[in-house]
């Protein structure tokens, strides 16, 4: 009698988890997955330009083709220090 209300109990069991497995609603994605896909997606994007400038940058710096800014000071005398840094 107790193998017959054990295994009773498995096979209710089993059917509960196979009613909620072929369940047609939960098929579909829910909005909360494809906002968390499209943040992924966008971020992923965003990375990959990222990547790509520092490429770039990387190659530019290995060839030696950068330029010094502009508005940098270009001025390597210690006198000219504290104008530089606003000083005294």
């Amino acid at each position: 009698m107790d193998e017959q209300k054990n295994s009773s109990g498995l096979e209710s069991i089993k059917n509960e988890i196979i009613t909620k497995l072929n369940d047609q609603n939960k098929k579909s994605l829910s909005w909360n997955n494809m906002v968390v896909t499209a943040v992924l997606a966008v971020l992923t994007i965003v990375s990959l330009s990222q990547m790509a400038a520092s490429i770039t940058i990387f190659n530019k710096l290995k060839t030696g083709d950068v330029q010094a800014a502009s508005g940098a000071p270009q001025n390597n005398s210690l006198q000219s220090l504290p104008d530089m840094v606003g000083g005294c």
